[in-house]
């Protein structure tokens, strides 16, 4: 028994470990780890040039439909560190990090024992892969998951000091990070009500009146367009049909031996002392779960939206742990045994060759040579999937892919017709020397694209797949270069 448990233990800091490497390896490639990370520096570029993130789309720049806590937080670090991903990715590996050491936190309050709250932290830096691969990215979730995870953590009661009004001003920062937030922060003013309603209403106060509060002033100062991008976009797109069953699968997949061990070792234990306040735990990491699901079944939902569901099996597995293994609480050797060989082979389960995910010298040499290529061109330069390589050969940024894409699926056809009008007129006129797309999927659906422009040749070896391609998300790179038809008028 011994020798299991101190497997377990090896193993979660072997996930740690593994996680932290692969996140320095990656750290300073100059180019995109992951597709739309360069829309996120074009936001951040804005704000410090003085501009709004929140304004009508068009042609130079359309928002990402997020709340901009990461935006402004990442400006401000830019000022001292310059505009570059490192810059961005330093806040998601510093915001993971602080989700390692909550979730340690959190667990070893609840538990006692040091070992289920670093086995807890091990759990979530070993989904790495499972989600995706995005927790050292430029994007929002990290730095939300690690504001929930503080507010879970103050809003706590094991040892008589919660501080729930604090608890709902983390949460409402996590909101501020990506508004998805809103679904964990629900689930701890229930789990708050189940015991002490009075704090679950200190709670409820503080969040939602900042939340009012500064939603109301950012769409003033945005003259409406803060609640169009945040609130209003996403809630007109389809959902994705296979998610609602699918997303279950998926989970089972991926984390199904961590939750059922939790569950096992909850069922078992339910009825002994002080088995209530794990209510508060199991409520909370239900509303992860259903935050995760959430998000999964929206169009375009990648699978970086598992992240909190991967957060609440981890949670839920620390919480479990000491019971299992303590034999006042299990006597039975070989049931402990069992639990314990249950989470190894799940650390096993969630393993990953973690080469596919750094960049190599060949990539960083593709990514100088299209910078340099693009710079030679003498006219105005779109390269809508990824705007930081034309602003890095001296053209402009222009609108990021995702965020079109996103006004198009919307139930406002009024912007999105007014979008797609400026975007025939440009293409009408030829306003573009060169436009860069990374599949034919314009050409195929853009008649104006192929009425006035046609593609001339492609920036990287189409046999070589792996070249230049972003190392997580979709695998999207620019490929096809197309230049204006001299045939027409």
């Amino acid at each position: 028994m011994r020798y299991l448990s101190l497997a377990l233990t090896l193993v979660s800091i072997a996930a740690l470990v593994l996680w932290l490497g692969l996140a320095l390896a990656r750290f300073g490639h100059p180019y995109e780890l992951e597709w739309m990370e360069g829309g996120m520096l074009h936001h951040v570029q804005r704000l410090l040039e003085g501009e709004s993130i929140f304004v009508a789309p068009s042609l130079e720049f359309m928002a990402y439909p997020y709340t901009p806590l990461y935006a402004y937080l990442a400006a401000l670090l830019a000022i001292p560190l310059g505009a570059d991903f490192q810059t961005l990715r330093l806040i998601s590996i510093v915001a993971t990090l602080a989700c390692f050491v909550l979730l340690y936190g959190i667990v070893r309050r609840a538990s006692g024992t040091r070992q289920s709250g670093l086995v807890a932290a091990g759990v979530l830096a070993a989904a790495y892969d499972f989600t995706g691969s995005w927790f050292d990215v430029a994007r929002v979730d990290s730095l939300s998951l690690s504001l929930v995870l503080a507010g879970v953590f103050l809003a706590q009661e094991d040892d008589g000091r919660a501080r729930p009004t604090w608890a709902g001003v983390l949460l409402f920062l996590a909101f501020l990070g990506k508004q998805s937030a809103a679904g964990p922060a629900a689930g701890i003013l229930v789990a708050l009500l189940v015991r002490r309603r009075r704090e679950a209403v200190r709670f409820g106060l503080a969040f939602t009146a900042l939340v009012l509060a500064t939603s109301l002033l950012f769409d003033r100062w945005s003259d409406g367009w803060y609640r169009w991008h945040v609130f209003d976009l996403l809630a007109g797109h389809p959902r994705h049909a296979p998610a609602l069953l699918g997303f279950w699968a998926e989970l089972a997949g991926g984390l199904g031996l961590a939750f059922a061990f939790s569950f096992w070792i909850g069922a078992r234990h339910w009825r002994r002392p002080g088995a209530g306040r794990n209510s508060y735990f199991l409520i909370v990491a239900l509303s992860l779960v259903l935050t995760a699901w959430v998000g999964r079944m929206h169009v375009g939902g990648y699978t970086n939206t598992l992240i909190p569901a991967a957060a609440a099996g981890a949670l839920l597995v620390g919480v479990s742990l000491t019971r299992a293994l303590d034999p006042a609480t299990e006597p039975v050797v070989w049931r402990r045994a069992l639990a314990l060989c249950a989470l190894l082979l799940q650390f096993m389960l969630l393993g990953y060759d973690p080469r596919p995910k750094v960049p190599t010298e060949a990539d960083r040499q593709a990514g100088e040579q299209i910078v340099s290529t693009l710079a030679a061109v003498e006219g105005e330069v779109w390269v809508p999937s990824h705007g930081y390589l034309a602003r890095r050969a001296g053209h402009g940024f222009g609108a990021h892919t995702m965020a079109i894409t996103d006004l198009l699926k919307s139930a406002d056809h009024g912007t999105a017709g007014a979008f797609v009008e400026e975007l025939v007129g440009a293409l009408a006129a030829r306003r573009y020397r060169w436009i860069v797309l990374d599949d034919l999927t314009w050409e195929q659906e853009l008649d104006a694209l192929t009425a006035y422009y046609a593609r001339t040749r492609v920036l990287l070896d189409p046999n070589r797949p792996d070249l230049f391609a972003p190392r997580t998300g979709e695998n999207l790179r620019p490929l096809y270069v197309y230049e204006p038809r001299l045939d027409v008028r």
